[in-house]
């Protein structure tokens, strides 16, 4: 084992990293404990030798404390500093995004005494496009994102904090002014390269679905992309086809191993791997350094460094080398699933794709290449469809068959795209020809999504996984792994503790919500939802007939819970609800007139039981402080309201 843990370092150095990570973020007093736990675990560990107890035992967990604890210090705001902030900043910029209807400035303050990222949302689109290095001027009011909760699918709060950003600002094209620099660096060049890019494929491909899809395959400029076509793409289980991933880049460095060697000729392998690197890491900047690409662009320098230092490329090693890497420069990128997907699939597709591959063969070369992508597809999907299905709730159906069909259409599309694009100049004739059918092979793939989607049980929906059930899949999946790995007979014992382990977490949150009540209100722009849970059932009310709302519906499913009742208000005749009346209709004691009035309205009656607060959408805070808040109970969030009711002083 030890000879294994020399010879693979960075399996059990990113482990360490990130479990110190995550327990630092959680708490500090659990990375404490986390790093004590290792360190006796190690240094008290027979048959191994005490050099290396003390290195790994002491030495790494303490490093990698004070990197959790700088990181956390440094990168992450822990004040208010909005009253610091100015009207008028100064920004470098480090990217700039194109929407649909507006352009927004990701950046960082110059005139402030702290390094602090900031977004900037305009109106419209700027007239000069701004890159990595620039440096703008802009008029507005900053403020922090608004909060979300644990019931919203989106967070950005939760999500731009983890890329260091606390605050956003708002502003008017015309209070933006440009301050143009004349030195540039290779990010900046990158992007100008990409927008080039996206300037050639709008030219080629005339139709704005061909062309917002091109850019979204090779670029990963995906933003114009209609609501349906990325839907599609996520209902198939296809969306990693869309973003720019390991895959994408793997293509790439397939073509750049394949043009240095049979087309140049390059036979000194230092400026080999040297162009090979550069290369892969222009492609990485150009399609905007998202987590999948990065960590594929890692890995292949990894490889690319081991041919030069004439190295056995060990594929664990070198995937959890990446990780590894990438968590060194950003430890947040840990929470990122971008991150967590790329990484589970390399890793899925190492463990599991030799396993799957031996199950069938073929005399034919043809049917072992489709096997090939089957068997692929297959082996992805063990790691990383339990963790799909616990951040999206969803499972793609008919997976497999939109996999077989678009990973090849994809090559081919990247393919295309790319000698489109090498010959629009050169030969416009050929490039047009190449997007001719370009244009019929995405017709194809959406013709295909129009078969799937048409087909029973297209993707099955509301399927919540917790987090103590994900750890008992996979610790039944990497154990099954083991096993096979060492040839070692089955053990099925385990798997059968690993079924009611898996349910005692929602078995126990089922015994903490029976005998709890709960009042809810959902902020849904203009209409009202308001939940009222007794135990495990829900009476709602609301002024739409169905509950579509995704925050409403993860509520009723993180609750275990299910709607009791649902009654439609009519605005039109009803301005306000007697909350009362309503809890004395579903049994639960109350003693006092409670008002609850409809669509963006302040309070308008403020009476209180000890433990419940009326409010409405918007609080008046001044009309609150003049009140007794003794003992009520108020979480709030950004969409919503949450009033644990307890009655115990009201028999």
């Amino acid at each position: 084992m030890l000879n294994s843990i020399i010879t693979k370092p960075f399996i059990l150095l990113s482990l360490l990293l990130g479990c110190i990570i995550i327990a630092f973020q959680e708490h500090i007093i659990y990375a404490l404990i986390l790093i004590l736990v290792m360190m006796c675990g190690t240094i008290f560990t027979p048959k191994v030798n005490t050099y290396f107890k003390w290195i790994y035992g002491v030495s790494f967990p303490l490093l990698f404390f004070i990197i959790a604890y700088i990181h956390q210090t440094q990168d992450h705001i822990q004040e208010n500093l909005l009253s610091k902030l100015h009207k008028e900043q100064l920004v470098k910029v480090n990217n700039t995004i194109r929407y649909k209807t507006h352009d927004q400035i990701h950046g960082r303050l110059l005139n402030n005494d702290h390094q602090i990222k900031i977004i900037c949302k305009l109106d419209t689109f700027l007239p000069e496009k701004l890159y990595n290095g620039d440096i703008i001027s802009i008029k507005g009011k900053a403020s922090e994102f608004p909060k979300g909760s644990q019931y919203d699918d989106f967070n950005p709060s939760e999500y731009y904090a983890k890329q260091h950003i606390k605050y956003i600002v708002y502003t008017k094209k015309e209070n933006v002014i440009i301050h143009p620099i004349s030195k540039h660096n290779i990010i900046s060049l990158s992007q100008k390269y990409r927008d080039l890019c996206l300037t050639f494929l709008k030219n080629l491909f005339k139709d704005k679905i061909h062309n917002s899809l091109m850019s979204g395959i090779l670029i990963g400029a995906k933003q114009e992309l209609p609501q349906e076509i990325v839907s599609a793409f996520k209902n198939t289980g296809t969306s990693h086809i869309l973003a720019v991933s390991g895959m994408h880049l793997a293509f790439i460095y397939g073509l750049i191993i394949f043009i240095l060697a049979k087309v140049v000729r390059i036979r000194n392998k230092f400026a080999n791997a040297a162009i090979t690197i550069f290369l892969i890491w222009l492609f990485t900047f150009i399609t905007g350094s998202g987590a999948a690409v990065l960590r594929a662009a890692v890995m292949f320098s990894f490889i690319e460094i081991g041919k030069i230092l004439q190295r056995n490329n060990d594929i664990y090693n070198i995937t959890f080398g990446a990780g590894f890497f990438m968590l060194l420069l950003n430890p947040c990128i840990i929470y990122d699933i971008g991150f967590q997907l790329s990484f589970l699939a390399v890793l899925s597709i190492v463990l599991f794709n030799p396993i799957v591959k031996k199950i069938y063969a073929s005399d034919y070369k043809f049917i072992n290449y489709l096997w090939e992508i089957i068997s692929i597809t297959l082996s992805v999907q063990v790691l990383t469809l339990p963790i799909t299905m616990y951040y999206f709730h969803q499972f793609p159906t008919y997976f497999l068959l939109a996999n077989f069909i678009w990973v090849p259409l994809s090559t081919l599309l990247m393919l295309g795209g790319i000698i489109a694009l090498l010959f629009y100049k050169l030969l416009p004739f050929v490039s047009f020809l190449i997007v001719y059918l370009t244009e019929k092979i995405i017709d194809f793939g959406l013709w295909i999504f129009t078969i799937i989607s048409n087909l029973p049980y297209y993707f099955i929906e509301n399927i919540y996984i917790f987090p103590e059930q994900l750890v008992a899949i996979y610790i039944a999946i990497f154990y099954l792994a083991y096993q096979i790995y060492y040839s070692i007979k089955i053990n099925y014992f385990y798997f059968l503790i690993l079924i009611p382990i898996s349910t005692i977490g929602a078995g126990l949150r089922y015994l903490k919500l029976n005998g709890t009540n709960e009042f809810i209100c959902f902020k849904i722009k203009n209409e009202d939802l308001i939940f009222i849970r007794k135990n495990n059932q829900i009476f709602s009310y609301g002024t739409s007939s169905q509950i579509s709302n995704s925050a409403a519906k993860n509520y009723i499913n993180q609750n275990l819970s299910k709607i009791k009742n649902h009654t439609v208000i009519d605005t039109n005749t009803t301005k306000s609800l007697n909350i009362s009346t309503i809890l004395k209709a579903q049994g639960t004691p109350i003693g006092e007139s409670i008002i609850y009035q409809l669509a963006n309205s302040v309070i308008d009656t403020i009476q209180f039981l000890p433990t419940i607060l009326l409010f409405g959408n918007q609080i008046d805070k001044r009309k609150l402080q003049k009140t007794n808040f003794e003992n009520y109970i108020l979480l709030s969030e950004n969409n919503h309201f949450i009033i644990p009711l307890n009655f115990t002083n009201y028999e």
